[in-house]
């Protein structure tokens, strides 16, 4: 495949320099004030002497272990178990909104994942996540063709995540338009218990036990939904063994357990049905009683080992995954006979190894190779059952689809780092380098006048590398350091974008290409007792991006467009002024527009220059929290808000900006019986506080304009907890 690329300008400090993003952001430069008035007033604020002791930050996301100031690329730590005394833990949108370069999506719909683009990556998913590399407890969530859900990471015991954006994140092969590593709290002797009440018939019933080394988390999650017909249920098991077998070995398992029947799925709405009734189910989702079922069991052991100086470790999982999906398909529409049905069937098995070897130092490294398969068995039936003249609908009936899919990926990776002598000591310099195959292929059983064979096979196989630079200093305290990186990398079509062709012919859509994208990015980072502070700008040119083309009997096909460009600043600050006061901002712009006039599906003319679906220009995140020294009261504001974000290519239809204020206060009762201790928690927490009618996220290039899902207004959360240490 080509790897040439059209209007990539070389990089240069000047044209990374502010005056460059000053040029090319002249209508925004008024919104620039507005929304940034809290970051400049922050930052006042922040600008005071640091103390002279400061923690240090390590990461481990960028495939070595690295302070983050040492680190070439925008990479941001989300303490997800301090955080999750004033959340409800139930949406992955509540922990990862303040990391700045992700746009989070809680579609209040639990028949459908949270969706999370990182500077444009994965915005295109109608469903799940798609572009960005998931991992829990070192264990991958994501598919070899880009495919993941973020329910699968248990937030009931989440200890913090690592989110890394930008050019070092094609280090991990296929569609990793970032990548998220969540890592559990380790097992300590406790046992939990939380309650958590709120409107819409929310209930949340947690239960954690543990000893040194072992721990169990269940949580069970039910709520009426805010919308007609979203009633939903999902109860989540993790368990995780932490074990020495040997001086210098350990061993990890985990078990991940989701059970998620009947969720009811409102579908979206269309720009009338919004305005009519936000809280109303689409078209059709009564009638076919639309909804999903999920079951989802997932098993990984860690063996991790140092001898002789090198680190090693073994990463092995497996697991299985069934969903049944009833759509809101017309039975009208299943007549062609190339139609699949309205209900979905599928049953996967997945499961992969992982070898890393890795060495400090002066000159430090890392190699490895990953295998990972998934097989598909997909089944398609139609949503009704006709009997004589009488139709029932939202139930099962003729088999419409039969086939077998499976993804093979092989990505072999290396990567090092040097610190350079001499005058350029505070210099390290970071290679890195992947090479990806992945094989699709489809065996089709379902073979009728009409619907021919779509059986076939494709590989694709990609060479990614990386390089970045970074200066550091170290100077009373005060960790700060200034970076340099580009990357090329590579995403392919998922199994369901190469299922059908644009001509409705029989096989796969052996003319989609993997789309291609080269990064650049500079970053500032600071890292004092007082402030945490980073500033990174970032250039993205995608070639043959995938988009949709045309939908015809029920079958969606897609396309490569010329490209697109991503252009865009992040900034993000954590202040503590005190030790019981911390303010947080998090502040992404990003200018992302098709680069090159295209047509899709033959008839409708997308322009240059038109945005991308479900990226906005804006987002910004701000929090002010008072944590007292425990016990005691605790309390938190938070202001979450985003520009106009359009619905599809064509930039027909747009969701309004909004923003929302949320409050938190918990307290915290401790009754110390000798060594053991008992906490008791009390939390009120009330979202959208001034009752604002907004939509908060919208499905992109949905075929029947159904784009709009809206968010609820005021409500209030209740929350009581006993944690028993010992």
């Amino acid at each position: 495949e080509s790897h040439t690329f059209r209007h990539i300008p070389s990089p240069s400090a000047v044209r990374w320099g502010f005056l460059f993003w000053w040029r090319e952001m002249p209508a925004i430069k008024p919104g620039i004030f507005a929304w940034c008035s809290p970051l400049l007033f922050v930052c006042g604020l922040a600008a005071q002497p640091a103390l002279p002791k400061d923690e240090q930050i390590v990461v481990t996301a960028t495939r070595q272990p690295l302070a983050i100031t040492a680190t070439p690329a925008a990479v941001d730590v989300v303490d997800a178990e301090k955080l999750r005394t004033m959340l409800p833990a139930i949406d992955l949108s509540e922990f990862l909104s303040r990391v700045p370069g992700l746009h989070i999506q809680n579609r209040q719909n639990y028949a459908q994942d949270t969706q999370i683009s990182a500077r444009g990556f994965g915005a295109r998913a109608t469903f799940g996540i798609r572009g960005i590399k998931i991992f829990v407890d070192d264990i991958p969530v994501t598919l070899p063709d880009g495919q993941a859900q973020g329910a699968i990471i248990p937030l009931a015991v989440l200890g913090k995540m690592e989110v890394l954006r930008g050019p070092w994140a094609v280090a991990y092969g296929n569609a990793a338009g970032g990548v998220i590593a969540a890592e559990t709290v380790r097992p300590e002797p406790m046992l939990s218990i939380r309650l958590l009440r709120g409107a819409e018939g929310v209930r949340v019933d947690g239960l954690q036990a543990a000893v040194a080394g072992a721990g169990f988390s269940q949580q069970r999650f039910t709520t009426e939904g805010f919308r007609q017909h979203s009633r939903s249920q999902r109860e989540h098991s993790y368990l995780r063994l932490d074990t020495s077998l040997a001086s210098s070995a350990q061993l990890r398992l985990t078990a991940n357990v989701i059970e998620q029947p009947n969720s009811q799925d409102p579908l979206g709405l269309t720009r009338q049905q919004y305005e009519q009734n936000p809280r109303q189910a689409g078209s059709n989702a009564a009638l076919f009683d639309t909804r999903k079922s999920i079951s989802h069991r997932q098993f990984g052991a860690v063996w991790l080992n140092d001898f002789s100086g090198i680190h090693a470790k073994l990463i092995a999982y497996t697991g299985e995954r069934h969903v049944t999906q009833f759509l809101a398909t017309p039975a009208v529409a299943q007549a062609a006979p190339a139609s699949a049905g309205g209900v979905i069937d599928l049953s996967r098995d997945f499961g992969g190894v992982g070898v890393r070897l890795a060495r400090q130092g002066a000159v430090a490294w890392s190699v490895g190779v990953d295998w990972d398969a998934a097989t598909d068995t997909r089944r398609g039936y139609e949503n009704f059952v006709r009997t004589g003249t009488l139709v029932q609908t939202g139930v099962q009936g003729n088999v419409r689809r039969d086939e077998s899919n499976s993804q093979r990926g092989v990505d072999v990776f290396g990567q090092a780092s040097v610190a350079l002598g001499g005058d350029w000591h505070n210099w390290h310099t970071h290679l890195g380098a992947r090479h990806s195959r992945l094989n699709f292929a489809v065996r089709d059983h379902y073979i009728r006048a009409g619907n021919g064979d779509d059986s076939g096979a494709r590989k694709f196989a990609a060479f990614s590398p990386a390089m970045g630079l970074v200066r550091m200093q170290n100077e009373a305290g005060v960790k700060s350091s200034v970076y340099v990186s580009a990357a090329h990398g590579f995403e392919t079509p998922t199994a369901a974008e190469m299922a059908y062709r644009q001509d409705q012919a029989s096989g796969l859509n052996l003319d989609l290409q993997a789309s291609r994208n080269r990064q650049f990015e500079i970053g500032w980072r600071r890292q004092a007792a007082t402030t945490h502070a980073s500033l990174a700008a970032f250039f993205i040119q995608s070639q043959n991006e995938i988009v949709p083309s045309v939908v015809q009997a029920g079958r969606s096909s897609f396309q490569n467009a010329a490209g697109t460009e991503r252009r865009g600043v992040e900034a993000s600050l954590v202040w503590r002024a005190h030790s019981q006061w911390e303010a947080t901002l998090a502040w992404t712009w990003m200018r992302a527009v098709v680069a090159d006039v295209y047509t899709a599906g033959g008839t409708r003319t997308i322009a240059a220059g038109a945005m991308l679906p479900a990226v906005p220009r804006h987002n910004l995140f701000a929090e002010v929290a008072w944590r007292r020294n425990l016990p005691g009261l605790s309390a938190t504001m938070t202001l979450q808000a985003r520009s106009t974000l359009p619905a599809d290519d064509a930039n027909t239809a747009f969701a309004a900006g909004y923003a929302s204020l949320t409050a938190g206060f918990n307290y915290r009762h401790v009754v110390s019986v000798g060594a053991q201790r008992i906490e008791l928690d009390g939390l009120v927490r009330m979202d959208n506080l001034l009752d604002k009618k907004y939509i908060g996220s919208v499905i992109a290039n949905e075929a029947n304009q159904r784009f709009f899902e809206p968010s609820p207004g005021r409500n209030v959360m209740l929350g009581v907890s006993a944690r028993w240490r010992f």
